[in-house]
């Protein structure tokens, strides 16, 4: 079984058809845990609407304490080793879990799998692709990180005595905390995997980018990639 785990704060634009996408899925034995991480837009009715019709949400609720807190809340109440991550404003495409699961049970080796990603707008037109390269052996030897970070998270499906050995995520920084975590997998010695075909559709928009937060994103990444190549 599987454990899909989500942190929601004021994503009431895009909440109800992510939801949707998740609970539509062919692969149906999963537990759908959502923490609520403080949302003031109304988020908080939509999530209790759903979970009141399907008995596969687990919704938990806290004051805002950031993703990272939220995301490791969802960890901890969530009762299965497979973890299927997903964001509050993306689209679950309906084979996904099913592709995913199929494929961590082949490959014991693997701590987590990516795919490949649709990028949307805000109103759900696509508008390009990610079509992630994960190569953690030749990244490891020539110290490119590139070859393993870049990876976009709600596409990813992790085990979770892995992401717990690592110590979850971190709060150490308030952006590109998944790439953080990637480094610290790969440099503990675990495998990270890539299924080549589109089984999310990412959504790209402005609402809440500044030219500040574009600074600092860019400094973060610089940041944990040195790390990650010193050590």
């Amino acid at each position: 079984m599987i454990s899909v785990v989500m942190t929601v704060y004021n994503a009431h634009k895009y909440l109800r058809p992510c939801i949707e996408s998740v609970l539509s899925q062919s692969y149906v034995d999963f537990e759908f845990v959502i923490v609520d991480d403080g949302s003031t837009d109304g988020s908080d009715q939509i999530l209790e609407h759903f979970a009141t019709r399907d008995s596969r949400i687990r919704l938990f609720k806290q004051s805002n304490r950031g993703v990272s807190n939220a995301r490791n809340v969802a960890v901890s109440h969530s009762r299965f080793e497979l973890l299927a991550t997903m964001d509050a404003d993306d689209i679950m495409l309906p084979e996904r879990l099913q592709r995913q699961f199929e494929f961590m049970q082949d490959h014991s080796e693997a701590s987590v799998v990516c795919s490949y990603a649709q990028l949307i707008d805000r109103d759900g037109k696509v508008i390009g692709s990610s079509h992630t390269v994960v190569d953690v052996n030749r990244g490891r030897e020539q110290r490119d990180p590139h070859l393993f970070l870049e990876i976009v998270h709600p596409s990813t499906m992790i085990r979770k005595q892995a992401l717990l050995q690592v110590g979850g995520y971190s709060d150490r920084f308030h952006v590109a905390v998944d790439r953080e975590l990637w480094g610290r997998l790969v440099t503990s010695g675990h495998l990270i995997a890539v299924m080549p075909e589109v089984l999310i559709q990412y959504r790209l928009h402005q609402s809440s980018v500044t030219a500040k937060d574009m600074f600092n994103h860019h400094f973060t990444c610089e940041f944990i990639d040195y790390n990650i190549c010193a050590g």
